[in-house]
């Protein structure tokens, strides 16, 4: 059961999955730039599930919050 001491756990971990999806950002660029086609989309599908767990993350939070 979720409660509301979560919250700083939910908010951290969004911020260490943002932090990820900044540094695979960083990676795709490079694999572009150095025309490794494979790699960037590897790294472009990283960022879309990191960006996704940490809007999860707010998300419960919101709830959390309402609740």
């Amino acid at each position: 059961m979720l409660t509301k001491e979560d919250i700083p756990r939910f908010r951290a971990e969004a911020k260490n999955f943002r932090a990820h999806a900044k540094a695979a950002r960083i990676e795709a660029s490079r694999c572009k730039q150095n025309g490794d086609w494979v790699g960037k989309l590897k790294a472009e599908c990283r960022v879309t599930e990191y960006v996704r767990d940490a809007q999860a993350r707010e998300k419960w939070i919101q709830e959390l919050k309402a609740a």
